[in-house]
């Protein structure tokens, strides 16, 4: 499954980007979430997708990105939801710092089940070494 993920982002979903918007093509992180991207998604899995931009990029074209990935054909089953989202990198909120490896970590605000997907999800694209 991660290979056909891979291979559906590196075909379809980067070079649709890259062709509308080549600054976020080069400067976007790609995580996958969820079953596939811990790996063991089924036939009754969706794809959850993030898109990290950093904040001023996403100020300045992330909502056209998700518009653009809205109105692709789905990846997985029918989904209510859309499969990849554009999120600036503030969102990642405290689990940044850990990512970033400070020493002082906010170990009151942890949710032990983010980082374990934050640390196990699958990352397609990290040009800027986030997902380290």
């Amino acid at each position: 499954m991660q290979h056909d993920i891979k291979t559906y982002f590196e075909q379809k979903i980067i070079p649709l980007v890259a062709d509308k918007y080549p600054k976020v093509a080069s400067e976007m992180s790609i995580q996958i979430q969820g079953t596939y991207g811990l790996g063991i998604a089924d036939e009754h899995s969706d794809l959850d997708a993030i898109i990290w931009l950093d904040d001023p990029l996403w100020k300045e074209q992330g909502g056209q990105v998700q518009l653009l990935l809205a109105h692709i054909p789905k990846f997985a089953r029918p989904a209510i939801h859309c499969e990849i989202s554009v999120w600036p990198l503030s969102w990642l909120g405290y689990r940044q710092e850990f990512l970033q490896d400070k020493a002082d970590q906010p170990w009151e605000k942890v949710k032990i089940e983010e980082l374990y997907e934050l640390q196990n999800n699958l990352v397609l694209r990290d040009p800027n070494n986030i997902f380290q």
